[in-house]
């Protein structure tokens, strides 16, 4: 029986140590995708695949509906207003950004998108970005309707919150 035991522990130990090795290898492979350009533009926290900055005109241009942010079609959208990355920390760069419940959240660069969207709360909290007032009066607006949420889409505004566009809109 100890036996057994300890080859199952080993065995176990050895599949630990063979999905590190492969995780160390992807990100190798990563990196060095990110920097086969040219070396002092790369972003190499973008990582491999990261898309170029979209245009102003079209800000959903190159950036797929993720699960938990609007499809920019519909509902309440208000500019959170960060001036940190929630994800590097990094100063937003005015292009980049996703659209979580309601706030548009920016970022520094193309590859904080998702990982953002992985943990939007987690991020936001980490970076010490002020948003939870902000969902709040947005959550309002959203359930609410005529003079209760115009008081809500006001004191948005009044927050220094653009409300980009307001339950029923057409997007702005």
């Amino acid at each position: 029986m100890t036996t057994h035991l300890a080859a199952h522990t080993l065995a176990r130990y050895a599949l630990y140590y063979l999905l590190a090795l492969l995780g160390g290898m992807v990100v190798t492979l990563g990196v060095r995708s990110a920097l086969q350009g040219d070396p002092a533009t790369a972003d190499p926290h973008a990582g491999p695949a990261a898309p170029a900055a979209t245009p102003a005109a079209d800000p959903h241009a190159g950036h797929a509906a993720e699960p938990g942010s609007d499809s920019g079609d519909r509902g309440i959208l208000v500019e959170l207003g960060n001036t940190v990355c929630p994800v590097m920390g990094g100063e937003p760069d005015g292009e980049t950004f996703s659209d979580w419940n309601g706030l548009r959240v920016a970022h520094c660069c193309a590859g904080c998108t998702k990982q953002f969207l992985a943990d939007p709360e987690m991020s936001l909290d980490e970076a010490g970005v002020e948003w939870r007032e902000a969902a709040a009066l947005v959550e309002r607006a959203r359930t609410t309707q005529g003079a209760e949420r115009d008081r809500a889409l006001q004191a948005l505004e009044a927050a220094g919150h653009r409300v980009l566009r307001a339950p029923g809109e057409v997007p702005r």
